[in-house]
């Protein structure tokens, strides 16, 4: 388990360039009162949106 989490946290802590501009828009739903989670493990997966 702590292996997808770590894994989990280095897809986090470097996203793509593709992926820091989809994450700066949604960033600001936020005030709309809307929540996510990115790259969460979930079973034997790490997904990259919840």
């Amino acid at each position: 388990m702590t292996d997808r989490i770590t894994f989990a946290r280095s897809l986090r802590h470097n996203p793509t360039p593709a992926e820091r501009a989809f994450w700066s828009i949604l960033f600001s739903w936020r005030e709309a009162g809307m929540h996510w989670r990115r790259q969460a493990p979930m079973g034997p997966y790490v997904v990259d949106f919840v």
